[in-house]
């Protein structure tokens, strides 16, 4: 890909209050040394401090200070995408005697951090790297080769950085770095605290025209300072909403909060969510940290499979009261050896139907839409219409989610009401691309439990997702056909995509970290039980 954009665009920074402008990306030399020369130019005249790029390497590691209220800060920037991993040359970076942007290199981090930090009162560091479209880098050192595969691995939900880039930014704070920024996965990685100093591993992309679900979650960080350091740092949700960075909020709000408070937890951090702020606090320095726990019950169906002689039960929800904290016991018979336990993962986020921040389902004809009449909770579901003799009617996301056939367990729930239907139902559908329509694309659906006809009040579905073969992604639809005469309804509502990790084997009792975006809870058994109850603890996190 080789990026640009107009000079006079510049304009949106300025209205957006942007002071500094960090260069060090792997596109800043798509066009050459005078595409570099006049991004700069135009900065220069709008007023725009910029560091990370140069003529070279002098230049690109200069950094830039800003005064506000009487506290300098400092930035300076780097990328470790030079090109290196694919013995793509010209490589990126600056040298003694050519442009390009500032190397994230162990010598350049030596001669230029700790002089930068003694300059002003506080420094921040950003850095262009990691991999692509990953919440867990594969674990290679950023100047070893990737395997060719590396792009179809969609492994989401993890957020461990490698292990040569965390050492290096563990470096820049142990020579005087206050905040670190990291950038380029396009999608949110979680936050870390490292001696008294923050670390946002990836934020996810902002305003930027990339279509895709998974770059499609992303995080605003706010810092407060003084002139003894930093003071606190906040994190509000952001969903890319058509090209358009949106405040999140609801449940959606919610959902990403938490998927980042789980991220941050795998970094040895506690990003604390006050929802009623729509904001998460990170936890560092002298915060103390509260816990409240409390007691709850679920009780669900088991469902026999045939064929693989198993009884499971529907997707426990454990949303009573905050963060899952622990599974105490299942009834019946809570010792049997024969119960296995699986927690799962909501990974479709916009399921309630309601605008809070995402619009996300393709509403295309006057005959679909959204429902405040007729709902299942909230304030809205999404209704399809049709009449006899018309073809079936669709809504579904506007992309695909990918998925990972061989390692993915997934459930589809959700609630469907309808009047006179027709063959109506909830879908997942598998495609082996991103994109592509036609039948060798499609490689097959799966409905939740079974399609319907006539009258139905609120029913909730749920049914354990086959995923066929080459399978990479999977859309999500509801589908009604037209009646035999008259006119017909269908309404969906809550509906959810579940992904469980595995199944391990209940021994009395289950601890689950905080905090966490875990909402469900799956058993199974190979003993015949009808239905089960589950008694679990959730904790709250509070800050004093």
């Amino acid at each position: 890909f080789v990026f640009r954009g107009r000079p006079q665009n510049v304009a949106g920074l300025t209205y957006a209050g942007v002071d500094v402008a960090t260069l060090a990306n792997n596109h800043m030399s798509d066009f050459g040394i005078r595409g570099l020369e006049e991004t700069m130019e135009v900065l220069d005249a709008a007023g725009i401090a910029h560091t990370g790029a140069g003529m070279n390497e002098y230049e690109a590691l200069q950094p830039v200070f800003k005064t506000i209220n009487g506290i300098r800060v400092g930035v300076l920037a780097y990328c470790n995408r030079t090109g290196r991993d694919y013995n793509n040359r010209p490589f990126l970076d600056a040298s003694f005697d050519s442009y390009g942007y500032a190397y994230f290199s162990l010598d350049n981090i030596q001669r230029s951090v700790a002089d930068a930090a003694d300059l002003c009162d506080i420094l921040v560091v950003t850095i262009h790297g990691g991999v692509e479209y990953l919440n867990r880098p594969l674990g290679v050192d950023p100047d070893e080769p990737f395997p060719d595969e590396h792009e179809h691995i969609y492994d989401h939900h993890h957020a461990e950085r490698d292990s040569a880039t965390r050492e290096l930014e563990h470096l820049c704070i142990d020579l005087g770095a206050d905040i670190i920024v990291s950038h380029h996965p396009h999608v949110v990685q979680g936050f870390e605290v490292y001696n008294g100093a923050v670390i946002a591993h990836s934020l996810g992309n902002f305003a930027f025209d990339q279509n895709l679900w998974e770059t499609w979650v992303s995080s605003l960080m706010s810092v407060e300072l003084d002139e003894n350091g930093l003071r606190s740092a906040t994190v509000e949700p952001v969903f890319v909403d058509n090209y358009r960075p949106t405040p999140a909020y609801g449940a959606l709000g919610k959902k990403i909060l938490d998927r980042l408070a789980g991220y941050s937890h795998d970094l040895n951090a506690i990003l604390v969510p006050q929802y009623n702020q729509m904001k998460a606090t990170l936890q560092f320095g002298d915060d103390q940290l509260v816990r409240h726990v409390s007691e709850h019950e679920v009780t669900g169906e088991m469902r026999y499979y045939e064929a693989d002689d198993i009884y499971v039960s529907e997707p426990l929800r454990l949303t009573a009261g905050g963060f899952p904290s622990q599974i105490v016991t299942i009834n019946p018979d809570g010792q049997d050896a024969d119960w296995q336990v699986s927690l799962g993962h909501d990974i479709m986020l916009v399921g309630n139907m309601e605008p809070e921040g995402a619009e996300v389902w393709n509403y295309n004809s006057n005959n679909e839409g959204r429902e405040e009449e007729i709902v299942h909770s909230g304030q809205y579901a999404s209704w399809i219409y049709r009449r006899a003799g018309w073809q079936d009617g669709i809504t579904d996301l506007k992309q695909r989610i990918p998925v990972n056939q061989e390692t993915d367990r997934l459930t589809l729930c959700g609630y469907l009401r309808t009047t006179n239907c027709r063959d109506a139902g909830i879908i997942a559908r598998f495609y082996n691309s991103r994109y592509g329509n036609n039948d060798g694309n499609i490689m097959g659906e799966h409905v939740a439990e079974q399609r319907f006809q006539g009258d139905h009040d609120w029913m909730y579905l749920w049914d354990q997702l086959i995923i066929p073969e080459r399978s990479t992604f999977v859309n999500v639809r509801w589908q009604n056909f037209g009646p035999d005469q008259g006119e017909s309804y269908i309404y969906a509502d809550d509906v959810e995509l579940i992904r469980w990790t595995d199944l391990i084997p209940f021994e009395g009792t289950l601890s689950i970290d905080v905090p966490n975006d875990t909402y469900y809870l799956q058993v199974q058994t190979r003993r015949p039980v009808e239905s089960i109850s589950v008694t679990y603890r959730t904790t709250t996190l509070e800050i004093e």
